[in-house]
């Protein structure tokens, strides 16, 4: 997904996590989305990698 900031002009290019939808069918639903998402600057070439962790049993 790219995404440019109006104000700067600067290009972002962002790569999200995949997702996982839980409790589709029974009990309460919720979304996890654990692995890397990726932020790269295409204007300077800066990149920034966030981690998320899974979720547990409880939260």
């Amino acid at each position: 997904t790219r995404v440019t900031l109006k104000k700067t002009g600067v290009v972002l290019d962002l790569v999200p996590p995949p997702t996982k939808v839980n409790n589709l069918i029974f009990g309460r639903t919720w979304v996890d989305s654990p692995g890397e998402m990726i932020m790269t600057n295409l204007t300077t070439g800066d990149k920034v990698v966030l981690y998320f962790q899974p979720c547990g049993w409880f939260g």
